[in-house]
Parts: structure tokens; C-alpha cells; sequence
């Protein structure tokens, strides 16, 4: 089984890894596949610098939405 932790979706655009998921009696193998909008590391970086100017904390809510909306999770089964 493969674990998304070993991956880094901020080096590439497009992640995939394969994993196993066991529901009660019946297993599926599927590929995950990991994909960040070409604007998200933009805006992480321009928040953080944001931040370290101004010394205030980011708004943790709005930040989230934004990853949210910035990265999709695609799990197509193997057989």
C-alpha cells in the first residue's frame, strides 16, 4: 500500500500513487491521482511573504478554501 506522504505535490503539478482500500469484506486497488493548480504555490508563497512583511497571521479559513480549491484528488479503481 502506498502512502500520499511519501509524494510531494509542491515539486510536481501532477501526483500518482497507487493504494488499497479494504471496505468490510471487498477490496479495491485504485490509483490516486494528486493535482495542484498552477496558482497555488504562487499564492502560498505570496501569503507567506505577506505575512513575514506585515507580522501578522493569515487568515486560516480563507487560506484552507483556497487549497482546497487548488488541489484535486482523483481515485480511478485498477481493475
Amino acid at each position: 500500500m502506498a502512502s500520499l506522504a511519501q509524494y510531494s505535490i509542491w515539486n510536481a503539478s501532477l501526483v500518482t500513487a497507487h493504494a488499497e482500500f479494504t471496505m468490510t469484506e471487498h477490496t479495491v486497488i485504485c490509483t490516486l491521482t494528486v493535482h495542484r493548480a498552477w496558482w497555488l504555490a504562487p499564492y502560498l508563497n505570496t501569503l507567506a511573504f505577506v505575512c513575514a512583511l506585515t507580522g501578522l497571521e493569515p487568515d486560516l479559513r480563507k487560506a484552507s478554501r483556497m487549497i482546497e480549491r487548488g488541489v484535486t484528488l482523483k481515485a480511478t479503481p485498477v481493475r
